[in-house]
């Protein structure tokens, strides 16, 4: 009987274990925003030369008739300020960022979220110039007449902050690391937030044009695919004065239907809260 009682004890035990092995459902997988290097010190030999970059973003759409004419000003932008003007084109929640039957949709979640903050909803094409708020606007947006200039404006601010990038892209896994090296310029009082967002170049893809027509092979450049950060960006560090350095990396693995060559990292140093104004920029190639 001891020996019976003994011997149920035991499959009793085995039963446990198995059952404590057993996986209870899927895994989850949350996307991972957060730095996988983050370190801080002072270094009072501040970069020379350096001046002010800005970003354009665009909020834009695939059913917009009038968002081609928004591209033409913003390539003549870019043309004319190649090295110091990047831009960022965010098909958004406007009905008319809707794409064409079968067309890839250029929506995201984020892209939404940062347009939605902006104000660049309600009409497109319009666009936020480093998030700064202009005079007699309301929102952080302005309409295309506007562009040239407020770039312009802009690019004549003395600038707070370096900001480099580096990256490091595997062909065969598609893993990609971006390195942001932010010097500070001088102490700035507000706290600042770091932002990258990857886009993509010379995606062919329907568009409405301005006459109605639809072209099938239209050449979308700038287009908003993610954010290597959280969509509003990372805190760089709570004491943001004269010499400070801030290094961050991130990772991400990009979608095989993404062209690595024609993908590019922006990076922005910029406020979040009563002014979002992006302080610094900078662009740099994936591949």
């Amino acid at each position: 009987m001891q020996q019976k009682t003994l011997y149920l004890i035991v499959l009793g035990l085995l039963a446990l274990v198995a059952s404590s092995c057993t996986e209870l459902g899927p895994p989850i997988s949350f996307k991972d925003n957060s730095a996988l290097l983050d370190t801080s010190y002072i270094d009072n030999n501040l970069p020379t030369n350096t001046y002010k970059k800005v970003v354009i973003e665009e909020f834009t759409g695939a059913t917009c008739n009038n968002c081609p004419r928004g591209a033409e000003t913003i390539k003549d932008i870019l043309t004319k300020h190649p090295d110091s003007v990047f831009a960022i084109a965010i098909h958004n929640d406007n009905p008319l960022a809707s794409p064409h039957s079968g067309a890839e949709d250029f929506r995201t979640a984020e892209g939404i979220q940062i347009s939605q903050r902006l104000g660049g909803t309600a009409a497109i094409p319009s666009a936020g110039i480093d998030r700064h708020k202009f005079p007699n606007t309301t929102q952080l947006v302005v309409f295309r007449s506007r562009w040239e200039g407020s770039v312009e404006d802009q690019l004549e601010k003395a600038p707070a902050v370096d900001l480099q990038l580096e990256q490091d892209f595997n062909a065969s896994t598609r893993e990609l690391t971006v390195t942001a090296t932010i010097h500070y310029l001088r102490d700035v009082d507000t706290t600042t937030h770091l932002s990258i967002a990857i886009t993509e170049d010379d995606i062919i893809s329907p568009q409405t044009m301005p006459d109605l027509s639809v072209n099938q092979n239209y050449k979308h450049q700038h287009i908003f695919r993610t954010m290597l950060t959280p969509t509003f960006g990372l805190l760089t560090h709570p004491e943001t004065v004269r010499g400070r350095v801030v290094i961050k990396s991130f990772r991400t693995t990009l979608p095989e239907n993404w062209v690595a060559a024609n993908c590019n990292a922006v990076g922005f140093v910029h406020y979040i809260g009563d002014s979002d104004e992006i302080l610094q920029a900078e662009e740099i190639d994936i591949e």
